[in-house]
């Protein structure tokens, strides 16, 4: 293990996720400026988006059996910027359908900086300091969360669009140097089963038949659903109902996710361990779900920025024991496979911004956090139930705890 190992892995996964975020909203103001069409500019996102979900377990299972996983780390940023420029580039000359194809490779390379990404902390961080590892991965989160979308709309309002698009396609180089630099260990020569379309979903056979995996992922799944895409649009119309600009709903956003990073330098100090973990997860829900229901009943912006704030420093903690659960319950071979398999199943965030942009038509900014708020309830109420063994208790499935945050 190289000294420094998770100074240079947090620098790669904050470069790559950063680019990430700053892509997110960079294609969409191009894609409006150049075509004039918010059916292009959806379309376009969603294709950036769409590999995550169709294709992340399968990206996990080939990183699973890779003897030299580094390499498709190291192929990441590379391609990411090539296609991501290939797609400003595509829209900029009109030529949309090929922004398609480029937006689809572009979103092929982005879970290497996510979900894949994860399992890396094991591998550069001592055993006894794993949960502190995770929670310096949950915070490259928030900070690229805060840092990706204002680069975007800084260097689009001083430049244009199409360089916010280039700005990050940039941004992701960089975590082609820390990968180099990061001590990812070989695996030696194994006898590996025939690939089968069946084994794709593996990942998704061991989070539902572990009861502890199966109990944090319904309720991250549900809690994404109801709340990560719903909440910009919430905040927007918030503003709207105070007779605010759209910006000040950027700001309750802003401080949802410095809430995030406190969170996360809190539980980096002070690491949970395995034994509270889980109900770590669900304590934060229910709190954040009352804190969010409460605010569907105010109309006090301060009041309101403090407890967004509040709920933000929530998800530190959250999203931290999760990652906790889920390395400790998921056999080592299969890790990777486990990690990008729950990220895509989070992709049911898009649904939830479906449900919530016909609600927020009928119900404003106010009944859209009283649903953000119902959401994280009844993710904290079925993750409890589909965490219970299911009939009789079955031997174990995998290699037990991880023996870092078995005791602590």
């Amino acid at each position: 293990m190289r000294r420094g190992g998770l100074a240079l892995y947090a620098a790669a996964a904050a470069s790559g996720r950063l680019a990430a975020r700053a892509s997110a909203l960079a294609i969409t103001l191009l894609a409006v400026a150049t075509t004039g069409d918010p059916l292009v500019a959806g379309a376009v996102t969603a294709f950036t988006v769409l590999p995550s979900l169709v294709l992340g377990p399968l990206l996990g299972m080939i990183v699973d059996r890779a003897t030299r996983p580094k390499r498709l780390y190291l192929a990441a940023p590379p391609v990411f910027a090539a296609s991501l420029t290939a797609v400003a580039l595509t829209l900029g000359a009109g030529l949309w359908p090929l922004a398609l194809l480029f937006a689809f490779i572009t979103g092929c390379a982005t879970p290497l900086f996510e979900g894949a990404m994860t399992p890396l902390v094991v591998s550069v961080v001592p055993a006894e300091k794993l949960a502190r590892g995770y929670a310096v991965d949950v915070g490259t989160y928030s900070v690229s969360a805060i840092i990706g979308p204002l680069v975007a709309t800084f260097t689009a309002a001083l430049w244009g669009p199409f360089w916010a698009v280039v700005a990050a396609a940039v941004i992701a180089l960089p975590a082609w140097a820390f990968i180099a630099l990061l001590s990812i260990p070989m695996r030696g020569p194994r006898i590996l089963p025939p690939f089968r379309v069946r084994d794709v979903w593996t990942g998704l056979v061991v989070l539902t038949r572990v009861p502890q995996l199966r109990g944090t992922t319904v309720a991250s799944s549900l809690a994404s659903f109801g709340k990560d895409a719903v909440l910009p649009l919430a905040v927007t119309l918030l503003a709207f109902e105070w007779g605010r600009a759209a910006e000040e709903g950027g700001l309750l956003l802003v401080a949802h996710a410095l809430g995030g990073v406190l969170g996360s330098v809190i539980v980096a100090v002070r690491p949970i361990g395995l034994r509270y973990a889980s109900r770590i997860l669900y304590l934060s829900l229910v709190v954040s779900g009352l804190a969010f229901v409460l605010l569907g009943f105010t109309d006090d912006p301060t009041l309101t920025f403090v407890v967004m704030f509040a709920c933000g420093l929530l998800n530190g903690p959250m999203t931290t024991s999760t990652i906790i659960v889920r390395s400790a319950y998921t056999p080592e071979a299969l890790r990777t496979q486990v990690f990008t398999t729950a990220m895509s199943l989070r992709a049911t965030s898009a649904a939830g911004a479906l449900v919530g942009g016909a609600l927020g038509a009928a119900a404003g900014g106010s009944g859209l956090l009283v649903f953000i708020g119902l959401s994280q309830l009844g993710a904290a109420g079925l993750g409890l139930l589909a965490g219970l063994p299911w009939g009789r208790r079955p031997g174990p499935t995998h290699p037990g705890p991880h023996p870092a945050v078995g005791s602590a």
